[in-house]
């Protein structure tokens, strides 16, 4: 198998996950869900053999039928398929456009070490001084020692604002119906605390 150059042990772990998929997928969009995950799970147990993602798609191409195709592997959170990556993506750009374009999934959805119970963790990024205007906005200027005043300050400390507070609560639960899963939606600071890698863009 080209994906573990020759690796014995990687080859007949990997090899039986295609298998499964193989077998068990009936569909382009069940494939590129099964695949992304190997990927991930084959470039995080045998990062030190994996010499290019490409090779992946000469496996899977008798199935997939197209390299180009599969490379979309590589964009779609894990445990999603590729439709409802799509879908979702319509839903967050058309929602939230207007507070911006910088849309991504972080954690463990992102960097494929998921559990079958984990959220998805949706990030809309923002500039600081957009953050600013932005906290301005949701929480105006509560009373001193009040709750609200509470979460303000936690969410300028840490450059996040949740959910509850950013109005995204309706959102949140329809993508959790669409998706079958906990879905976490937050708006969150460049350079701040909760801006770090793994990503995946928004599309």
């Amino acid at each position: 198998m080209l994906l573990c150059k020759g690796n014995s042990t990687c080859a007949n772990d990997v090899g039986n996950k295609f298998l499964y998929a193989r077998l068990h997928c009936d569909s382009v969009s069940c494939m590129i869900n099964q695949g992304q995950s190997i990927i991930r799970y084959t470039s995080s147990k045998y990062a030190n053999i994996i010499k290019t993602f490409g090779y992946v798609i000469n496996d899977f191409s008798p199935v997939v039928g197209s390299g180009a195709i599969f490379k979309e592997a590589s964009h779609i959170p894990q445990g999603i398929t590729y439709k409802q990556i799509l879908s979702m993506s319509s839903k967050l750009k058309s929602r939230l456009g207007e507070i911006s374009d910088d849309i991504l999934v972080q954690g463990s959805r992102a960097a494929g070490t998921a559990k079958i119970t984990s959220d998805i963790d949706i990030a809309v990024r923002v500039s600081p001084t957009q953050f600013q205007k932005l906290v301005k906005e949701y929480f105006g200027s509560p009373n001193v020692g009040s709750a609200k005043e509470r979460t303000m300050l936690h969410a300028i400390k840490t450059g996040k604002i949740q959910s509850g507070e950013a109005r995204l609560s309706p959102l949140r639960k329809e993508l959790e119906r669409d998706l079958n899963m906990p879905v976490d939606i937050s708006i969150i600071q460049k350079g701040g605390a909760f801006d770090k890698p793994p990503y995946i863009d928004i599309k």
